[in-house]
């Protein structure tokens, strides 16, 4: 999964600082629910799929993603477990079609402080390394 701006692929830190902006100009209470969860999903699976391609290159085995971030909670890549373990089954939630259209207050809610802020942490910790 790849984000896109102006046909150039975006990195990780530019993908975070657009969702700054999308949460900051309050965009995402402006979408469907159903966009909500689309960019929702694209957001997790770019994510993850950059920790799944860190962890690959420094020699880990990943599988799965809860493994994925398992992992990346125990070398201190990511730092709150629990909101990556929510991000998990609100994305399992989505692809199995058990998210109602009320819920998306709610993951604009979540996406907008506990993921964004994780993702944050993600960005420095992935400078650092």
């Amino acid at each position: 999964m790849a984000f896109f701006r102006e046909g150039r692929k975006l990195n990780y830190a530019e993908v975070v600082e657009t969702l700054s902006l999308l949460i900051k100009q309050n965009i995402l209470t402006q979408l469907e629910a159903e966009e909500v969860y689309n960019l929702f999903l694209k957001l997790f699976s770019f994510t993850e799929g950059i920790v799944e391609h860190y962890l690959e290159a420094t020699g880990y085995r990943v599988v799965h993603s809860k493994q994925i971030f398992l992992t990346a909670a125990k070398i201190k890549l990511v730092s709150d477990e629990a909101v990556w373990n929510k991000a998990i089954q609100v994305k399992n939630d989505i692809e199995a079609g058990k998210y109602p259209s009320a819920g998306k207050e709610m993951l604009v809610a979540f996406i907008s402080e506990p993921y964004y802020q994780a993702m944050k942490v993600l960005e420095v910790n992935l400078e650092s390394k």
